[in-house]
């Protein structure tokens, strides 16, 4: 079954917002999302990220914030991870 299957067959992730629904999408093919990555590869700013995480979370997804050190700039950051009894196997 395919990452986009599993999205379509999720009651709760067709109620979320599209921008909210682009972050999913991102975090299941590439395993995480992040503020830089939602910024450059979504056009997504941090606030934004912020308010679709809660959105993301208030729908019934699970979220997992792993807070990271850049190894470069020594700069902190949050990773968001999501899961669900369905799309947790999607992130693979």
């Amino acid at each position: 079954m395919t990452v986009q299957t599993l999205f379509t067959e999720n009651a709760a992730f067709r109620k979320l917002p599209p921008q909210a629904q682009k972050v999913m999408r991102f975090a299941a093919q590439n395993g995480s999302i992040s503020t830089r990555e939602a910024f450059i590869d979504l056009d997504i700013g941090q606030g934004s990220l912020t308010k679709k995480v809660t959105q993301i979370g208030r729908a019934g997804f699970r979220v997992v914030r792993e807070r990271r050190q850049h190894p470069v700039t020594g700069r902190q950051y949050t990773r968001y991870f999501f899961h669900d009894g369905v799309l947790e196997g999607a992130a693979a």
